[in-house]
């Protein structure tokens, strides 16, 4: 079973010790945006693309 992608996003954060606010300046998007996102909501592609790479995941695993 693949992990939510708020799932994989808390989780990365809590390993690398970094927080909510430092990802979204991290990847270009608003604090609102990482906070809906850890809350369900699915962001749109760009974002979704920017996500990948920090979770240095292929965009695919993302979309599913």
């Amino acid at each position: 079973m693949s992990m939510a992608l708020a799932d994989m996003v808390s989780a990365r954060l809590r390993e690398d010790g970094h927080s909510r606010r430092w990802l979204a300046r991290e990847i270009g998007v608003a604090p609102q945006t990482i906070n809906n996102l850890l809350k369900g909501f699915r962001p749109d592609v760009l974002t979704l693309e920017k996500l990948a790479q920090f979770l240095d995941q292929p965009l695919n695993v993302l979309l599913r």
